[in-house]
């Protein structure tokens, strides 16, 4: 009897612990900054233009995101003119004429206070390809330990800085 309550007692542990990871602050839509976890804290951003789309990277001098809440921890993305931040054969992008918003899941991460952007049900999300000035924002397979809860990469993780 002892090692099945031992076990039951582990299962939610284990439960509480995804709930922690899965359960976003961000609860409703609003203006953010966001900031990369790598060890510069780099804010992503766009060029000022009229080019019809461009690549999101770090340190563009538009840097106000309109977060909107769609369901549950999935939200549209947008920045400055453009309406959508989309998937743009593996680059994280935006566009004036977005075939629709692209929808995007935030996995909060309490344990490291940052989330990941990703692909929802696909476990593939937005990376910094490097740390160098005006790196682009791909998409690549989440890297996590396997603990509970788990622990992302850097690289992986975002902060929402609200702005008013």
């Amino acid at each position: 009897m002892v090692p099945m309550t031992r076990f039951l007692a582990f299962a939610l542990s284990a439960v509480l612990s995804l709930q922690a990871v899965i359960a976003s602050p961000i609860a409703d839509s609003g203006n953010y900054r966001i900031v990369s976890l790598t060890g510069d804290n780099l804010k992503l951003g766009i060029s000022p233009g009229s080019s019809p789309d461009q690549p999101l990277s770090i340190n563009g001098e538009v840097d106000t995101f309109r977060v909107d809440k769609v369901e549950g921890d999935k939200f549209h993305i947008a920045i400055g003119d453009y309406p959508s931040v989309g998937n743009e054969d593996g680059r994280v992008s935006v566009s004036i004429f977005p075939d629709q918003p692209e929808t995007w899941l935030l996995r909060y991460s309490e344990r490291q206070d940052a989330y990941t952007i990703e692909i929802p049900d696909e476990f593939r999300g937005w990376t910094l390809s490097s740390d160098s000035e005006d790196a682009p924002v791909i998409i690549r397979p989440i890297i996590s330990t396997r603990s509970i809860p788990p622990i992302f990469i850097p690289f992986q993780l975002w902060r929402f800085e609200p702005v008013e």
